[in-house]
């Protein structure tokens, strides 16, 4: 309980004093200790990782993952760069349900919900493990309650693990080793809080000691 609560602060310290995205950040590291004591936290990426070792080998994942998770900022940034880096991924990786979901984070960001619709159904159907696929789900929910608030639908609840995901795709302003560490720390904070604990205290050296924490559009 101790060290959950230092890797938090940890993270809500590299926020409020390195990053300057306090209200984002912070509020994601909170619900992380707050899921952490017993409130809703999904199951663990980490464990769906392993489950799926026999498609692609952990290493394969996360490369896939990082990659993804650069062309999301990119296309956050630079639609015309982004898509373009995507389209580099999808003949790389042409069936990846990760590419897409990614992708379809950008689009959710920027807004352009038809595409991101589409990206978050296709990364449903290719997505192998129903964890993911209900990750994906949550974010077809949250464009359908963004569409019609008064549906009927309620609104996707924002203690589980696809939210804290989807918040920290709403920071694409981080640089992008902090973003991976960031995923990273939020798979393992279940399955390996000491190794979570020591990723989280890295980003917060990084952050404190990045000199430029918000890459210009120019950058990506």
């Amino acid at each position: 309980m101790v060290l959950r609560q230092i890797a938090c602060r940890v993270v809500s310290l590299s926020v409020a004093v390195a990053i300057g995205l306090t209200c984002e950040v912070v509020a994601l590291s909170a619900r992380c200790c707050s899921a952490q004591d017993g409130g809703g936290l999904a199951r663990p990426l980490g464990r769906s990782c392993r489950d799926n070792i026999g498609v692609i080998t952990m290493s394969q994942f996360r490369k896939v993952w990082a990659d993804a998770i650069l062309a999301n900022q990119q296309l956050a940034f630079n639609r015309s760069k982004g898509e373009v880096a995507f389209k580099h991924l999808f003949e790389v990786y042409p069936n990846d349900g990760m590419v897409y979901y990614e992708r379809g984070e950008a689009y959710e960001y920027l807004k352009v919900l038809d595409r991101a619709e589409s990206d978050y159904r296709t990364a449903e159907g290719l997505f192998p493990l129903k964890h993911w696929k209900a990750i994906a789900r949550e974010g077809l929910a949250r464009i359908q309650h963004f569409r019609q608030p008064s549906s009927g639908q309620s609104k996707p609840p924002d203690d589980t693990q696809a939210a804290l995901i989807h918040r920290l795709h709403s920071v694409p302003q981080l640089a992008h080793d902090i973003r991976v560490d960031a995923f990273s720390a939020i798979q393992k904070f279940d399955s390996e809080p000491h190794f979570a604990a020591a990723q989280l205290r890295v980003l917060y050296t990084v952050a404190v000691k990045s000199v430029s924490v918000y890459p210009s559009r120019e950058s990506l």
